[in-house]
């Protein structure tokens, strides 16, 4: 994806608009060919981001640690 960071603990960062768009790319070439399965996961993780539409700051996409998927504001590290 375009304009994201991805930081050493597999996470991506970048605004929404970068995100959806990587997205959306994702989703197509899966479909196009015909992994419908992987495609709908990517749909559904999409869904989450799309949750942060009217927010402008940075957001971070997690699969933490295989958990699950989650999208959330950045926030810096408190060292």
């Amino acid at each position: 994806m375009d304009n994201t960071i991805l930081n050493d603990m597999d996470e991506s960062i970048g605004y929404y608009g970068d995100l959806i768009k990587g997205y959306k790319e994702l989703i197509c070439d899966e479909i196009k060919r015909g992994d419908f399965e992987t495609a709908k996961s990517l749909c559904d993780e999409a869904l989450e981001i799309e949750e942060y539409k009217e927010y402008n700051g940075l957001l971070v996409l997690s699969e933490n640690n295989g958990m699950g998927f989650t999208c959330k504001p950045y926030k810096e590290s408190e060292a």
